[in-house]
């Protein structure tokens, strides 16, 4: 038999045996081995990996701490020092009428109102017409001529006037407001009928991709809507369903949710769409994965989700308590030009969350940094390049490693590996901080702008080497819309 140690074959078997088969460690057995597990792992996307990469995308976060917004975002707060002021919750609707009234006087572009108003209120005075009348008819006088029908009349029209739903109605119509729904998730459900809201109003009437589309929309069995009344009364109405990652933590908006083979949209998208003026057929739902706000692309995962880019923790945007803006205390220049979201703040009201910075985020702000993301074109992408080079990473560092550490002692192994390590996470972090820094510089707005749509409060700046970015200008203020 020839001998082949000489040969390639032999050559390759010595360096898995060690230096020319001197007895020394086989050592690249091991990290090859280690580097096709892992790879296997790695494309088998095995839930223990998906939560360690999302806990690793919650340190970026945090090591990168609060940023600043780019577009004028405000929330009046439901807060517990307002309802020891105001009231136990739910407040009259008189008194959310009046809030919003002041809101949109005091300048603000749009009202996101992020309270769910599915039952009606009949307020003392209304109660006592509504008794004038049963015991008119009962008896009988409505049938003793002219008078007493004109009586009759002015009995309808008193409780029309003194009645709660109406006067929220009226301020709401005056307001660009629009409004919360919330459905209902739970799988195995009988399904409900349709929304009493109209479609445009409330959802998408064009798609793209039907027939080729891969998203895993959530899919509802029921939805609460407000009152028809005021649903009537508002620009839009969208959704309120915030739907953690597995392991309970929010880092994704969930733009869209199927229901009764229609699409609806969230309340911030819809808050947003108004805030650019976005008509009704340029709202597009992409099957394929995205959602098209007039110029505006917004990436999404499979189950059309945004991933969010956190302006920070609770209170990055300005919080004003309701009570205060009631009272009169917040100056309206604080709410000039500004998306304003109304919303509870208040422990006891439990529309808390737990994202990346804390356990008790309010959900009103994750409305507040999902319209600031798409504004602001400030979206959280993963290029398809990291992919390649997690996968070159796995192959190569095993195997790297192995040639390196066993010609170390272990103690400076240790140490070589843990700086590896730690250079690797910082490079990392160097990329997601690069990023939202490119994003916040300006990027978008760079070129010189060749033509503006103008209308009495906003202007949207067309750039002269893309004519789909645009910029926002507001009376007090200039910030990029991307």
């Amino acid at each position: 038999m020839p001998d082949t140690s000489g040969g390639i074959l032999g050559r390759l078997g010595n360096r898995f045996r060690g230096s020319r088969g001197d007895g020394k460690p086989r050592y690249l057995r091991v990290p090859l081995a280690a580097a096709g597990v892992i790879a296997i792992l790695f494309f088998l996307r095995l839930g223990f990996f998906q939560t360690l990469e999302l806990k690793l995308l919650d340190e970026h976060f945090r090591l990168r701490g609060r940023r600043v917004a780019a577009i004028p975002v405000r929330i009046v707060a439901i807060d517990d020092g307002s309802l020891e002021k105001v009231g136990r919750w739910p407040w009259p609707r008189a008194t959310l009428a009046r809030l919003i009234s002041t809101v949109s006087g005091a300048g603000a572009r749009v009202i996101g109102l992020d309270v769910i108003l599915a039952e009606p209120e009949q307020s003392t005075e209304q109660r006592l017409a509504d008794e004038l009348l049963q015991r008119y008819q009962t008896l009988g006088i409505a049938r003793s001529g002219e008078p007493a029908i004109r009586f009759e009349r002015e009995l309808r029209d008193l409780r029309e006037r003194v009645d709660p739903d109406r006067t929220l109605a009226i301020a709401i119509q005056r307001a660009p407001v629009v409004m919360a729904a919330f459905f209902s998730l739970e799988p195995g459900g009988q399904v409900g009928p349709d929304p009493s809201t109209s479609l445009p109003r409330f959802g998408f009437i064009r798609l793209r991709g039907r027939g080729q589309g891969s998203l895993l929309l959530p899919t509802a069995t029921k939805v609460t809507e407000p009152l028809l009344a005021l649903a009537s009364a508002a620009r839009k109405l969208g959704h309120v369903n915030i739907l953690p990652d597995s392991d309970g933590t929010v880092r994704r908006e969930t733009l869209a949710v199927a229901y009764r083979e229609k699409f609806y949209a969230s309340l911030a998208l819809q808050t947003a769409r108004v805030a650019l003026g976005v008509p009704d057929d340029q709202l597009v739902l992409d099957l394929q994965g995205g959602v098209q706000v007039g110029p505006v692309t917004i990436p999404t995962d499979v189950e059309g989700r945004m991933l969010l880019n956190f302006a920070g923790p609770e209170k990055s945007f300005p919080h004003y308590p309701a009570a205060d803006v009631l009272s009169g205390a917040v100056p309206p220049a604080a709410f000039q030009d500004a998306i304003v979201f109304i919303g509870a703040t208040a422990t006891g009201i439990f529309d808390l969350r737990v994202t990346p910075y804390s356990a008790v985020f309010p959900g009103v702000e994750i409305h507040a940094n999902t319209v600031e993301n798409i504004l602001a074109r400030n979206f959280l992408q993963r290029p398809a390049w990291v992919e390649v080079a997690v996968f070159v990473l796995i192959l190569v560092l095993p195997v790297g490693l192995g040639r390196i550490l066993i010609r170390l002692r272990p103690l400076s192994g240790g140490f070589l590996t843990a700086g590896l390590l730690v250079g690797l996470f910082g490079m990392a972090q160097g990329l997601f901080v690069w990023q939202v820094h490119q994003i916040l510089r300006g990027e978008y707005a760079r070129a010189n702008a060749t033509r503006c749509i103008v209308d009495h409060r906003v202007v949207l700046v067309a750039a002269e080497d893309d004519p789909d970015r645009f910029g926002f200008i507001g009376h007090h203020h200039a910030s990029v819309f991307g």
